[in-house]
Protein backbone atom coordinates (compact mmCIF):
# COMPACT_ATOMS: atom_id res chain seq x y z
CA UNK A 1 0.00 0.00 0.00
CA UNK A 2 1.08 3.45 -0.75
CA UNK A 3 0.19 5.49 2.80
CA UNK A 4 0.04 9.09 3.15
CA UNK A 5 0.68 11.27 6.22
CA UNK A 6 -0.39 14.66 6.61
CA UNK A 7 0.15 16.92 10.22
CA UNK A 8 -2.24 19.98 9.87
CA UNK A 9 -0.04 21.00 12.91
CA UNK A 10 3.64 20.76 11.08
CA UNK A 11 2.19 22.52 7.83
CA UNK A 12 0.71 25.40 9.98
CA UNK A 13 3.38 26.18 12.80
CA UNK A 14 6.11 23.69 11.45
CA UNK A 15 9.07 22.96 14.00
CA UNK A 16 6.86 25.53 16.58
CA UNK A 17 5.55 21.98 17.89
CA UNK A 18 6.75 18.53 18.23
CA UNK A 19 5.55 15.62 15.68
CA UNK A 20 2.60 14.44 16.21
CA UNK A 21 2.59 10.77 18.54
CA UNK A 22 -0.73 8.93 15.95
CA UNK A 23 1.13 9.69 12.70
CA UNK A 24 4.61 8.46 13.93
CA UNK A 25 3.44 5.17 15.37
CA UNK A 26 1.27 4.45 12.06
CA UNK A 27 4.86 5.26 10.12
CA UNK A 28 6.40 2.65 11.88
CA UNK A 29 3.25 0.37 11.62
CA UNK A 30 3.04 0.12 7.95
CA UNK A 31 6.81 0.22 7.44
CA UNK A 32 7.12 -2.57 9.64
CA UNK A 33 4.44 -4.52 6.98
CA UNK A 34 6.81 -3.01 4.17
CA UNK A 35 4.28 -0.30 2.84
CA UNK A 36 5.36 2.76 1.07
CA UNK A 37 4.81 5.85 3.31
CA UNK A 38 5.50 9.13 2.46
CA UNK A 39 4.98 12.39 4.41
CA UNK A 40 2.74 14.70 2.87
CA UNK A 41 3.12 18.36 3.11
CA UNK A 42 0.15 19.61 1.43
CA UNK A 43 -2.96 17.12 0.34
CA UNK A 44 -2.72 18.29 -3.65
CA UNK A 45 -2.29 14.77 -4.89
CA UNK A 46 -4.54 12.96 -2.21
CA UNK A 47 -6.04 11.26 -4.37
CA UNK A 48 -2.74 8.68 -5.63
CA UNK A 49 -2.73 7.53 -2.19
CA UNK A 50 -4.46 4.19 -0.88
CA UNK A 51 -5.05 5.53 2.66
CA UNK A 52 -4.34 8.85 4.28
CA UNK A 53 -3.86 9.47 8.08
CA UNK A 54 -4.86 13.05 8.88
CA UNK A 55 -3.99 14.83 12.31
CA UNK A 56 -5.20 17.78 13.49
CA UNK A 57 -5.14 18.94 17.03
CA UNK A 58 -5.14 22.79 16.25
CA UNK A 59 -8.71 24.59 16.17
CA UNK A 60 -9.34 25.66 12.54
CA UNK A 61 -11.35 24.23 9.68
CA UNK A 62 -10.98 20.48 8.49
CA UNK A 63 -8.65 20.80 5.08
CA UNK A 64 -11.84 20.18 2.39
CA UNK A 65 -9.75 17.27 0.51
CA UNK A 66 -9.91 15.38 3.22
CA UNK A 67 -13.42 15.26 4.29
CA UNK A 68 -14.26 13.96 0.80
CA UNK A 69 -11.08 11.20 0.64
CA UNK A 70 -12.77 7.45 0.62
CA UNK A 71 -9.39 6.56 2.77
CA UNK A 72 -9.12 8.89 5.20
CA UNK A 73 -8.43 8.14 8.44
CA UNK A 74 -9.03 11.44 11.00
CA UNK A 75 -8.12 11.92 14.37
CA UNK A 76 -6.54 14.87 16.72
CA UNK A 77 -7.87 17.04 19.46
CA UNK A 78 -10.00 19.20 16.81
CA UNK A 79 -11.47 16.20 15.55
CA UNK A 80 -12.02 13.74 19.18
CA UNK A 81 -13.70 16.78 20.88
CA UNK A 82 -10.01 16.78 23.35
CA UNK A 83 -10.34 13.12 24.11
CA UNK A 84 -7.44 10.74 23.33
CA UNK A 85 -8.56 8.70 20.86
CA UNK A 86 -6.75 4.97 21.75
CA UNK A 87 -4.76 3.45 18.55
CA UNK A 88 -5.05 -0.65 17.97
CA UNK A 89 -2.76 -2.48 20.50
CA UNK A 90 -0.50 -3.97 17.09
CA UNK A 91 0.44 0.48 16.02
CA UNK A 92 0.82 1.04 19.60
CA UNK A 93 3.88 -1.56 20.33
CA UNK A 94 5.42 0.27 17.41
CA UNK A 95 8.32 2.50 18.43
CA UNK A 96 7.06 6.33 17.28
CA UNK A 97 9.03 6.88 13.96
CA UNK A 98 9.97 11.10 14.42
CA UNK A 99 12.87 10.05 11.39
CA UNK A 100 9.81 11.21 8.52
CA UNK A 101 9.33 14.97 9.53
CA UNK A 102 11.44 16.51 7.15
CA UNK A 103 14.12 19.83 8.39
CA UNK A 104 11.84 22.88 7.27
CA UNK A 105 12.70 24.31 4.73
CA UNK A 106 15.28 27.26 4.93
CA UNK A 107 15.49 26.21 8.73
CA UNK A 108 18.06 28.59 10.84
CA UNK A 109 20.54 27.50 12.90
CA UNK A 110 17.70 27.85 16.23
CA UNK A 111 15.49 25.42 14.14
CA UNK A 112 18.10 22.82 13.09
CA UNK A 113 18.70 22.77 16.42
CA UNK A 114 15.04 22.44 17.83
CA UNK A 115 14.28 19.99 15.12
CA UNK A 116 17.34 17.80 16.50
CA UNK A 117 15.99 17.91 19.53
CA UNK A 118 12.99 16.12 17.70
CA UNK A 119 14.80 13.52 16.06
CA UNK A 120 16.92 12.29 19.05
CA UNK A 121 13.93 12.35 21.44
CA UNK A 122 11.81 9.13 22.38
CA UNK A 123 7.91 9.35 22.08
CA UNK A 124 5.56 7.93 24.87
CA UNK A 125 1.90 8.35 26.33
CA UNK A 126 2.07 8.11 30.05
CA UNK A 127 -1.72 6.56 30.15
CA UNK A 128 -1.30 3.59 27.98
CA UNK A 129 -0.51 0.50 30.02
CA UNK A 130 2.29 -1.03 27.09
CA UNK A 131 5.51 -1.27 28.90
CA UNK A 132 7.73 1.35 27.07
CA UNK A 133 10.50 0.26 24.51
CA UNK A 134 13.39 2.28 25.43
CA UNK A 135 16.23 3.83 23.46
CA UNK A 136 19.17 4.52 25.82
CA UNK A 137 20.31 6.67 23.18
CA UNK A 138 17.42 9.38 23.69
CA UNK A 139 17.69 12.23 25.66
CA UNK A 140 14.67 13.30 25.63
CA UNK A 141 11.51 11.82 26.42
CA UNK A 142 8.03 13.51 24.39
CA UNK A 143 4.98 12.80 26.88
CA UNK A 144 2.10 13.10 24.33
CA UNK A 145 -0.86 13.37 26.46
CA UNK A 146 -3.55 15.72 26.36
CA UNK A 147 -3.75 15.64 30.58
CA UNK A 148 -0.88 13.83 31.81
CA UNK A 149 -2.20 13.89 35.41
CA UNK A 150 -5.68 12.20 33.84
CA UNK A 151 -3.26 9.17 34.65
CA UNK A 152 -3.44 8.05 38.35
CA UNK A 153 0.46 6.71 38.62
CA UNK A 154 1.46 9.88 36.76
CA UNK A 155 4.54 10.61 38.76
CA UNK A 156 5.69 6.45 38.67
CA UNK A 157 4.96 6.76 34.97
CA UNK A 158 7.21 9.49 34.45
CA UNK A 159 10.24 8.43 36.51
CA UNK A 160 10.07 5.47 34.60
CA UNK A 161 10.41 6.67 31.10
CA UNK A 162 12.52 8.62 32.39
CA UNK A 163 15.10 7.49 34.95
CA UNK A 164 16.99 4.49 33.70
CA UNK A 165 18.67 3.38 37.36
CA UNK A 166 20.61 0.71 35.49
CA UNK A 167 22.02 3.29 33.04
CA UNK A 168 22.79 5.98 35.94
CA UNK A 169 20.73 8.48 33.51
CA UNK A 170 17.68 10.45 33.73
CA UNK A 171 16.54 11.59 30.15
CA UNK A 172 14.69 15.15 30.05
CA UNK A 173 11.27 15.14 29.96
CA UNK A 174 8.89 17.33 27.45
CA UNK A 175 5.57 17.47 26.94
CA UNK A 176 3.97 18.06 23.22
CA UNK A 177 0.60 19.79 24.98
CA UNK A 178 0.27 22.25 27.72
CA UNK A 179 -0.22 20.86 31.12
CA UNK A 180 -2.31 22.52 33.88
CA UNK A 181 -0.54 21.80 37.32
CA UNK A 182 -2.88 20.52 39.66
CA UNK A 183 -1.54 21.34 43.35
CA UNK A 184 1.63 22.18 44.93
CA UNK A 185 3.30 19.00 44.97
CA UNK A 186 3.18 18.32 41.62
CA UNK A 187 4.94 21.85 40.95
CA UNK A 188 7.62 20.68 43.29
CA UNK A 189 7.97 17.59 41.13
CA UNK A 190 8.83 18.82 37.95
CA UNK A 191 10.90 21.98 39.83
CA UNK A 192 12.91 18.41 40.42
CA UNK A 193 13.53 17.26 37.26
CA UNK A 194 15.54 17.74 33.82
CA UNK A 195 12.71 19.61 31.46
CA UNK A 196 12.98 20.79 28.05
CA UNK A 197 12.46 24.50 27.53
CA UNK A 198 12.06 24.51 24.03
CA UNK A 199 8.27 22.93 23.52
CA UNK A 200 7.42 22.71 27.46
CA UNK A 201 4.63 24.57 28.76
CA UNK A 202 3.33 24.40 32.31
CA UNK A 203 0.01 26.22 33.69
CA UNK A 204 -0.50 26.91 37.46
CA UNK A 205 -4.92 27.51 38.43
CA UNK A 206 -4.32 26.51 42.00
CA UNK A 207 -3.55 29.15 44.21
CA UNK A 208 -0.36 29.34 46.59
CA UNK A 209 0.36 31.64 49.25
CA UNK A 210 3.69 33.49 48.78
CA UNK A 211 5.61 31.30 51.38
CA UNK A 212 5.03 28.28 49.14
CA UNK A 213 5.78 30.68 46.21
CA UNK A 214 9.14 31.00 47.67
CA UNK A 215 9.82 27.49 48.17
CA UNK A 216 8.89 27.02 44.70
CA UNK A 217 11.40 29.32 43.49
CA UNK A 218 14.56 28.30 45.89
CA UNK A 219 14.45 24.76 45.56
CA UNK A 220 13.51 24.85 41.83
CA UNK A 221 16.84 22.99 40.07
CA UNK A 222 15.27 23.00 36.60
CA UNK A 223 13.96 25.22 33.91
CA UNK A 224 10.30 25.00 34.86
CA UNK A 225 10.26 28.56 36.04
CA UNK A 226 10.90 29.77 32.37
CA UNK A 227 8.25 27.68 31.35
CA UNK A 228 5.64 27.83 33.75
CA UNK A 229 2.56 30.24 33.90
CA UNK A 230 0.55 31.58 36.75
CA UNK A 231 -2.76 32.59 36.40
CA UNK A 232 -4.71 36.29 36.60
CA UNK A 233 -8.04 37.32 36.12
CA UNK A 234 -9.64 34.04 37.61
CA UNK A 235 -13.06 35.62 38.50
CA UNK A 236 -16.16 37.54 37.25
CA UNK A 237 -16.04 40.99 39.80
CA UNK A 238 -12.95 42.19 42.08
CA UNK A 239 -12.93 44.70 44.47
CA UNK A 240 -10.34 47.65 44.44
CA UNK A 241 -8.51 46.12 47.34
CA UNK A 242 -8.66 42.94 45.69
CA UNK A 243 -7.46 44.52 42.21
CA UNK A 244 -4.44 46.16 44.67
CA UNK A 245 -3.70 42.89 46.85
CA UNK A 246 -3.25 41.29 43.36
CA UNK A 247 -1.16 43.73 41.83
CA UNK A 248 1.18 44.03 44.87
CA UNK A 249 1.54 39.92 45.33
CA UNK A 250 2.68 39.52 41.33
CA UNK A 251 5.09 42.56 41.86
CA UNK A 252 6.27 40.76 44.97
CA UNK A 253 6.47 37.81 43.36
CA UNK A 254 8.52 39.06 40.15
CA UNK A 255 10.95 40.76 42.38
CA UNK A 256 11.59 37.35 44.07
CA UNK A 257 12.11 35.60 41.17
CA UNK A 258 14.84 38.13 39.77
CA UNK A 259 16.31 38.31 42.85
CA UNK A 260 16.71 34.46 42.26
CA UNK A 261 17.33 34.97 38.82
CA UNK A 262 14.23 33.16 37.91
CA UNK A 263 11.25 34.41 36.00
CA UNK A 264 7.80 34.85 36.83
CA UNK A 265 4.96 34.54 34.05
CA UNK A 266 1.41 35.34 34.00
CA UNK A 267 -1.55 34.12 31.74
CA UNK A 268 -4.88 35.54 31.57
CA UNK A 269 -7.94 33.05 32.25
CA UNK A 270 -10.01 36.27 30.79
CA UNK A 271 -12.89 36.47 33.19
CA UNK A 272 -13.46 39.33 34.79
CA UNK A 273 -16.50 40.94 33.49
CA UNK A 274 -15.40 44.96 33.99
CA UNK A 275 -13.82 46.29 30.25
CA UNK A 276 -11.39 48.54 32.62
CA UNK A 277 -9.47 45.85 34.96
CA UNK A 278 -9.93 43.10 32.02
CA UNK A 279 -7.36 45.73 29.63
CA UNK A 280 -5.44 46.01 33.20
CA UNK A 281 -4.59 42.16 33.66
CA UNK A 282 -3.88 41.84 29.57
CA UNK A 283 -1.41 44.76 29.80
CA UNK A 284 0.15 43.95 33.40
CA UNK A 285 0.73 40.04 31.87
CA UNK A 286 2.58 41.89 28.77
CA UNK A 287 4.57 43.63 31.08
CA UNK A 288 5.47 41.40 33.02
CA UNK A 289 6.08 39.01 30.82
CA UNK A 290 8.35 41.00 28.44
CA UNK A 291 11.77 40.83 28.19
CA UNK A 292 11.83 44.54 26.96
CA UNK A 293 14.42 46.07 29.90
CA UNK A 294 12.93 49.74 28.47
CA UNK A 295 9.66 50.07 31.01
CA UNK A 296 11.31 49.07 34.53
CA UNK A 297 7.78 49.84 35.97
CA UNK A 298 4.44 49.44 34.84
CA UNK A 299 3.13 52.99 34.94
CA UNK A 300 5.56 53.97 32.66
CA UNK A 301 4.18 51.37 30.23
CA UNK A 302 0.79 52.47 30.58
CA UNK A 303 1.40 55.79 30.24
CA UNK A 304 3.85 56.09 27.18
CA UNK A 305 2.04 56.94 23.85
CA UNK A 306 4.36 55.74 21.31
CA UNK A 307 2.27 52.24 20.45
CA UNK A 308 -0.16 50.65 17.98
CA UNK A 309 -3.55 52.04 18.29
CA UNK A 310 -5.60 48.94 18.90
CA UNK A 311 -3.03 48.89 22.23
CA UNK A 312 -3.95 52.65 22.50
CA UNK A 313 -7.55 52.29 23.55
CA UNK A 314 -6.85 49.31 26.11
CA UNK A 315 -3.99 51.77 27.78
CA UNK A 316 -6.50 54.55 28.11
CA UNK A 317 -8.95 51.98 30.19
CA UNK A 318 -6.18 51.16 32.69
CA UNK A 319 -5.53 55.36 32.84
CA UNK A 320 -9.21 55.45 34.07
CA UNK A 321 -9.01 52.53 36.42
CA UNK A 322 -5.87 54.61 37.93
CA UNK A 323 -8.04 57.66 38.13
CA UNK A 324 -10.61 54.93 39.73
CA UNK A 325 -8.38 53.45 42.48
CA UNK A 326 -5.77 56.15 43.42
CA UNK A 327 -3.51 53.53 45.21
CA UNK A 328 -3.05 51.36 41.97
CA UNK A 329 -1.36 54.19 40.36
CA UNK A 330 0.75 55.10 43.39
CA UNK A 331 1.97 51.03 43.66
CA UNK A 332 2.17 50.92 39.48
CA UNK A 333 5.28 52.93 39.81
CA UNK A 334 7.31 50.81 41.99
CA UNK A 335 10.23 49.67 40.14
CA UNK A 336 11.41 46.16 40.64
CA UNK A 337 14.99 46.09 39.04
CA UNK A 338 15.67 49.53 41.24
CA UNK A 339 14.38 47.75 44.35
CA UNK A 340 17.16 44.42 43.36
CA UNK A 341 20.12 47.30 43.20
CA UNK A 342 19.35 48.81 46.47
CA UNK A 343 20.05 45.47 47.85
CA UNK A 344 16.51 43.09 47.50
CA UNK A 345 14.67 44.10 50.30
CA UNK A 346 10.56 44.59 49.55
CA UNK A 347 9.69 47.43 51.72
CA UNK A 348 5.43 47.87 51.37
CA UNK A 349 3.20 45.74 53.05
CA UNK A 350 2.06 42.16 53.50
CA UNK A 351 -1.04 40.84 51.87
Amino acid sequence: MIIGLYDVDFARYRDKIPPNYTLMKYAAYHKKHRDIVKFLTDLKRADFYQKIYYNQDCLGDLEKKIITHPNAELSGRRIDGGIWKPLPPEVEKCVADSSIYPMPTGSTREVKRRQKKIYSSHNVLASTNEDTIFDFNKKIVFFHDYNIFATPNWKERILQCTKFDDKLFQATFAARFPQFIPDYNALNFFSSIPIDADFTHFRVDFKMNNEEFENYVLNSHSCAPSITTFSINDQAIYSAREVIDLFLQILYRNFFSRLHSKRFLLYNKGICINPNLDSFFDLLIKWNNSKDTKFTNFYDFIMYKGIKKGEESRRKLVRELFIQIKDLETYSKIDVPELIKKGGEWPYDAF
